[in-house]
């Protein structure tokens, strides 16, 4: 029987491969990363407690640019704003990223 852990070592990847797989743990992570901080931000800077899962929704709305609002009419504080204002931003970048590494390069 071979060992799971060996065959992944033994797994070649093209360069493409892993950009691809690099943006996509970068992503996950980042994710993760602003999720646990609006959810802290918010609990601390204006005094709401939400689930992670309500903060995680958020987050996807707004790195999207969905972005339905639903949390607008809580934030008070400046810091909130700029945070928010970050993560639409970094959103929209993550977008051109998308279409840079993964989309044209389909079409090439």
């Amino acid at each position: 029987m071979v060992d799971p852990l060996k065959r992944l070592t033994n797994i070649q990847l093209s360069r493409r491969d892993r950009l691809v797989t690099y943006y996509l743990t970068g992503l996950a992570a980042l994710i993760v990363v602003y999720t646990v901080t609006y959810n802290f931000a918010l609990a601390q800077l204006e005094g709401v407690n939400q689930s992670i899962f309500a903060s995680f929704e958020f987050i996807v709305q707004t790195m999207t640019t969905t972005g339905y609002g639903q949390d607008s009419g809580i934030w008070s504080h400046p810091l909130m704003f700029l945070f928010v204002a970050a993560t639409q931003i970094s959103g929209i970048a993550l977008g051109f990223f998308t279409l840079r590494l993964i989309i044209i390069p389909l079409f090439t």
